[in-house]
């Protein structure tokens, strides 16, 4: 016996650590499972470990993944138990950055120079904050935490900070 490959395979990222996979079931054959293999994007298939649906269902819940992380995803019939179908694919997708859920704390410890890069799923804002007018980021210079006097006199007692954003 056999089957006809998977087709129109999508993956849509639900959260930064699981994708949403579904896929149309082949015309030739009567499928009676799936497998499907996530690798990291531009790896080879076959350098993952395949998945077993565990039913006809031509959908599955892929977790365990990490944050802003490009992958590929195949799929491949399974027939009668015993013959399986080429693997269909690479589609591609990226998951997204993680939802941070209260109370967090990211006190941006690691960046202890401008040349220290932002922790992943952060950005930095650049410019000013004109306490007048509102917010205007209007310069390109960098952003950072510093030492600052209290009222803008002198160098100790008060931390000046430009604002941070999650992506």
């Amino acid at each position: 016996p056999s089957c006809g490959d998977p087709t129109g395979i999508t993956a849509t990222p639900t959260s930064g650590t699981s994708v949403d996979l579904a896929w149309t079931a082949p015309v030739a054959g009567t499928p009676d499972d799936y497998e499907y293999e996530i690798v990291p994007a531009g790896n080879a298939q076959g350098t993952g470990t395949p998945v077993a649906v565990g039913s006809a269902a031509t959908t599955a819940t892929a977790t365990g993944l990490t944050q802003l992380t490009d992958y590929d995803v195949y799929v491949r019939t399974s027939c009668a138990s015993t013959f399986n179908t080429a693997w269909a694919g690479p589609v591609s997708f990226t998951t997204p950055c993680a939802a941070i859920a209260p109370p967090y704390l990211e006190d941006f410890a690691s960046m202890t120079a401008a040349s220290t890069p932002v922790p992943t799923c952060w950005s930095e804002a650049q410019g000013d904050y004109d306490v007048h007018s509102g917010v205007t980021f209007t310069s390109t210079t960098t952003s950072l935490w510093q030492s600052d006097g209290f009222a803008g006199s002198g160098s100790t007692g008060a931390v000046r900070n430009n604002h941070y954003g999650n992506d």
